[in-house]
Formats: structure tokens, sequence, C-alpha cells
């Protein structure tokens, strides 16, 4: 078929060379061209039936007798979406959930098997060039993303923080911070940098860096609490708010300053330059104290310091103990580096080396070396060997790490909150029976502040009478609105949540509270705050292993720029 067949040429022309009038049958339009010139007939079709003209064009491609190439075949699809297509938009936001989801380089779209790919599922998709992708698509959609987290986090009342530092294989140092956060009663975690860190690692950079982030996304007044691991520069980031205002030292003296008594406050005694610094000193706390109530909570990861308590017991291991575990790494080390020894373990898990930074490492490379049969391992014809006092060394070990080892696992799931109370599965479960009374009494302090802080905004609702208009503090109402401590309200609520049966261990806290936020109203409120803290730093640190794939090695030399936006992608994309 050619463009010809698509004209209604007159029965009288005989010469190829003769000019002559033909009729288009598809829309009336007289064209004038002969067999040999067809370009008119061609452009005629181009212009007003397009598809019409590939779809001739398609049928002469399968007509011909060459096998076509692939560059061949993608110029033979037929019309492709406009950029502002619904149809473009939504296979472009799939082409880049696909790309960042699965830590694929960008240069994928360039390639010609994968255009090839595309247009045989959806021949008029445009897919973009790398360029194009890279410097505007991903960058939108990152903004986009970083919208949806700003617009969750404006609606949460209360927000967490756990924040580390990471370097990669450049040794380039990078700051990565992410928020947790509950939502109509659900979980949410979100990336709120990983980004470029330059310079010395010090407390006071940290800090700077911290600030700016929490700036950039306006939740300063919704932080309560930030989560790192036990380095120094991180809990003394967050040890105290303002530079110089350290928690004053208590003074060792019992005695307090008479002002009745004239011999002991007397403008030329000692004492009372004592007394004096006495009250510079509380003035001095007093003020520590309130502007610490303002500033986020820090806790140090609770994993961690698991890890640092396992870590000095095994320091303070006999020398049998420390002599077997060396041999263990021995033996892990001389298979990972002989091919010979590879060969009869292969069809063995793989031996683990010990970390000194990954949790419970080294209970992972005893279980790794156990796992071997006895028989395999002196096949090996290693210099040192395992004797059975040694496993038996290695079975006491491990039957002692391991609820060390499990607690860690349990830890490090995003759902294992720290504030127990509030965990309709334990409640009071884990407190001694002499301790309940205590924290009962607690619980119900908390649950009265909450129902202070209702009735105080209940309170200042209604209109209240102002001073007149001219005098400088006329912006504040006359009174004080009164605030209400409803106790018998406050003991009915904490006795009717506590004599509630236990939720079963493998239910979620969260779905638990959506039923009965109305039941236990102080309660909710206090679970939307507290049920949000990891009891970790594990959420960060999962963040730098996403950062450490996205950084393979023919990703070296991503800008930082791009880096973050990618990790924005792969990390916040589902929200």
């Amino acid at each position: 078929m050619n463009s010809l067949d698509q004209f209604d040429i007159p029965q009288n022309v005989s010469d190829k060379n003769e000019t002559f009038k033909a009729k288009c049958r598809h829309c009336s339009s007289v064209i004038s061209g002969s067999y040999r010139i067809t370009s008119n007939f061609v452009t005629h079709l181009k212009r007003k039936h397009r598809e019409i003209h590939l779809d001739t064009v398609g049928r002469k491609f399968q007509d011909s007798p060459l096998s076509p190439k692939i560059t061949g075949f993608i110029k033979q699809v037929g019309t492709k979406y406009n950029h502002s297509d619904p149809k473009q938009k939504e296979s472009m936001n799939a082409l880049v959930n696909f790309i960042a989801g699965d830590l694929l380089p960008l240069s994928t779209v360039d390639s010609q098997y994968f255009k090839c790919f595309v247009a045989s599922l959806d021949p008029k998709f445009q897919v973009p060039s790398r360029r194009h992708l890279s410097s505007k698509v991903i960058h939108e959609k990152a903004r986009l993303i970083s919208n949806t987290v700003k617009s969750q986090q404006k609606r949460a009342e209360n927000i967490c923080l756990t924040i580390d530092l990471w370097s990669n294989r450049s040794m380039k140092g990078f700051l990565g911070i992410t928020a947790h956060y509950i939502l109509d009663w659900e979980m949410k975690s979100a990336m709120m940098a990983c980004k470029r860190f330059k310079g010395k690692h010090t407390a006071e950079n940290i800090l700077h860096e911290y600030e700016d982030t929490i700036s950039s996304f306006d939740i300063n007044d919704k932080i309560f609490c930030v989560i790192s691991d036990n380095a120094s520069n991180m809990i003394k980031a967050f040890k105290c708010p303002i530079p110089g205002f350290s928690s004053p030292r208590k003074s060792s003296k019992d005695d307090e300053c008479d002002d009745d008594d004239d011999e002991s406050c007397d403008d030329n005694d000692s004492d009372h330059d004592s007394c004096h610094e006495r009250e510079v000193v509380s003035s001095k706390a007093s003020l520590v104290k309130n502007i610490e109530s303002t500033f986020p909570q820090h806790k140090r990861c609770y994993a961690h310091s698991l890890q640092l308590v396992t870590k000095d017991g095994l320091n303070e291991c006999g020398a049998n103990f420390k002599k077997v575990i060396a041999k263990v790494s021995k033996i892990v080390a001389r298979v990972r580096n002989s091919v010979h020894a590879s060969e009869i373990l292969e069809d063995e898990k793989r031996l683990q080396a010990a970390n000194a930074t990954r949790l419970n490492s080294q209970l992972t490379m005893i279980h790794s070396v156990m796992a071997v049969p006895e028989e395999k391992l002196c096949e090996l014809g290693l210099a040192v060997q395992l004797s059975a006092y040694d496993r038996k060394i290695l079975n006491e070990l491990s039957s002692i790490l391991e609820p060390f080892e499990k607690a860690t696992i349990m830890l490090q799931t995003e759902r294992t909150a720290s504030a127990t109370i509030l965990d309709p599965r334990f409640k009071l479960h884990w407190s001694r029976s002499e301790s309940v009374g205590h924290h009962i009494s607690k619980l119900k302090d908390k649950v009265a502040d909450v129902c202070c802080v209702t009735s105080d905004s209940d309170a200042s609702s209604s209109p209240t009478k102002r001073v007149k208009s001219d005098y400088f503090f006329s912006f504040l109402p006359e009174s004080t609105p009164t605030r209400k401590r409803n106790q018998s309200g406050v003991i009915h609520e904490v006795d009717s949540y506590l004599d509630e049966p236990h939720l079963d261990s493998k239910e979620d806290p969260l779905v638990y509270w959506r039923k009965n936020n109305t039941a236990h109203p102080s309660f909710a409120k206090l679970a939307t705050k507290y049920l949000s803290i990891p009891a970790t730093s594990a959420p960060v640190e999962r963040l730098f292993s996403i950062a450490g794939k996205v950084f393979r090695p023919d990703k070296m030399r991503l800008t930082d720029k791009k880096f973050e936006t990618l990790m924005i992608l792969k990390y916040n994309g589902e929200m």
C-alpha cells in the first residue's frame, strides 16, 4: 500500500510523468501530482490524516524483506502523547518510580533496548532523555513528594526524629534525619534529610545543620524528642539549647540564708556572698528549666546502648572466652580468603565476619561457624581448629547472647515504642509490684495535664473583656483563664484503661487506639505523642543502607543535590 491508494486518480492518465489532479478519499481535497512525484500527496496525508499516513508507512515497513533494526522500529510507531496528556504524565510518574524504586542508573532511559521495550507496551509514550530526566523530571517529582510530607507534618501534633552521621565509600560525610508521627492512627515515617555534611563532626555543626533542616519544614514547635546513638558529639549537640546555659551545679551547703537574720546577711559577711550566689544559681536553674521545657528531649538509642552493654560484658570475659572468639574470627577470615575452602563449603551458608558497627555481629559470626558440620571444618585443613571444649564454650556463649539478639531485633522494628504504659499489650506488666503505685501516680499527673490543656483551650475560646485600646498591653485579656483539674474524671479514666484486658502481643496498638480514642480521650492524646517515639535510631540506619546502594561504584560521581533527590524519591516515594 502506498500514498496514492488514498486518492481517486483520473482513469485517463497513462504517462507516469503526466501531472494530474487527484481527490482525497478522506476529506475531498484535490491534490496535484504525478506517479513519479508523489510528495504533495504524502504531505497532505501527513498534515491532514497523520494516522492514515503512519499506518500506510507501517504496512510498507512490515512488507519489507529486510529485518528491521531497533531504531527503525521505534520510528514507525504511532503518534506520541503530548507532554500535558494525562497518560504521558501517568507513565512518566511510573517510570520515575521504577528507576528510583529499584535504584537503577538514570542512563537506563537512553538504552535502545529499553526504548524498544517501552514502545512495545505503549508506542505513544515519549521516553525522556537522560538529561531531561536528571535535570527536570526527578526534581519536579521530588518537590511534589516534599510538599506531601510537609502537608502531613502540618496536620501532625507531635513529631519525633532520629538523627545520625554517615560516610560513603569516598569518605564524604552525610547527615540523615527521619521523622516519625502518628496521623489518623497510622504510623508515618519520612526522610527529612540525607544531605552532605561538610566540616568537622562537632556538636555545634550538627546542631546548625539540624536547625536548618527543621526550619525548612517549619516544624520547630512540633518536635518533642530526638533519638540518636551514644556518640559524644550527638549527646552534646542536644544537651543544652543555648550555649553558656549548662545545668548549674547544686550547692553542697544545705543551709539557706535567712533574710530576717541581720548577722548572717551582713554586707561585709562572706555568708551573704554565698547567699547571693545561691540565689543566682537558683534563678539560672529556673531559666534553664524553662528553656529546656521548650527544647526537644534527647533520647539515646536503646539498641546501641544494649550493644555497648554486650560489648563491655564480652570484654570482661575470661581469657578462655576471648581465645575461642578469636579462633572463630580466624576461621572466618581464612575461609573468606581461600578459593579451596570456599569450594568445600559451597553448599553451606556463607560465614559471616564480625563488624564493629553492626549490632550482634559477633553472635552472627559464631552461629555461622557452628552451623557448619564439624567434619567439613576439619576437611579445610586450617591451622586453627575448634576442639570439643571450644564448641561447648561457644554453645554457652550463644545461649547467653541470644536474648540480647532477640531484644535488638525486636527493638529495631519501627512499631516498637518506648511508652509501654500507653501500649495496651503491656500497660504495667513490666513494672515491679512495689513500683506500680508510683507509675500510676505519674500517669494520673500526665492525664491531668492533658485535661488542663484542654480546659485552657476551651476557656480561651470564650470572649474575654479587654482593657482600653490605648494601653500598650491591650492585646492581653483582663483576666487569666482558670485551670481546672477534674480529679475524679482523671482517676476514672486511668482506672478504666488499666482494668481493661491486655491486648494480644501480635495486635497493633494503634488499631486499639483508633477504636477507643473516644472512650479514653486523654490517653489517646498521650498515645499520639509518645507511641510515635522509636525505641532505637534504626530508621536512620536503614536510610543509610539505602544511601549505600545508591552510591554504587558506577554512581560515585553523583552530585550532592541529585543524590538527595534520589533519596527523597526512594524513601518518601510511597507517601
